[in-house]
C-alpha cells in the first residue's frame, strides 16, 4: 500500500504518510481507513504527511476526494493538518484541498514542516 497510518497515543493524533503516486481511489480507501481508527480511538486530531506524495491527484481527484468525505459525514469538529509534499504540482493540488474543504466547513490547514503541523493540532487538544 502507499500509505501507513499510525495512532500516536501519546498526542491522540492519527497520523497518515501518503507515499509515491496514488490514485483517487487509493486516496480515499486511505481517507475511510484514518477515519475509521479515528473513531476507534475516539479522536478528532489527524496529520496527514504528504512530504514524499508525489503527483499522482488531479481536480477531479480532489472533488471526489471531498463527495466521499461529505458522503461519509466526516464530523466538522475534525481537525487535519497536512504536511506539503517537496514536489510542487502535488503541493498546489493539496492548497486547492485545504480551500475546498475550508469552504465546506472542514478544518484542514497545510504546513511545511511535521513540528507546525503537529503543534496546530495540540493547540485543539482538551
Amino acid at each position: 500500500m502507499p500509505w501507513s497510518i499510525y495512532y500516536n497515543e501519546k498526542s491522540n493524533i492519527i497520523e497518515t504518510k501518503y507515499d509515491g503516486l496514488m490514485s483517487g481511489k487509493e486516496i480515499e480507501a486511505a481517507a475511510r481507513e484514518t477515519l475509521d481508527l479515528g473513531r476507534e480511538k475516539n479522536t478528532n486530531l489527524y496529520l496527514g504527511d504528504c512530504t514524499t506524495l508525489q503527483q499522482s491527484k488531479s481536480l477531479f481527484d480532489i472533488y471526489s476526494l471531498m463527495k466521499c468525505l461529505l458522503n461519509l459525514k466526516v464530523e466538522k469538529t475534525n481537525r487535519e493538518a497536512i504536511i506539503l509534499p517537496e514536489f510542487k504540482m502535488t503541493a498546489e493540488l493539496l492548497q486547492f484541498y485545504e480551500t475546498l474543504a475550508l469552504n465546506r466547513g472542514f478544518q484542514v490547514k497545510i504546513f511545511e514542516d511535521r513540528e507546525t503541523a503537529t503543534a496546530w493540532l495540540l493547540s485543539f487538544k482538551d
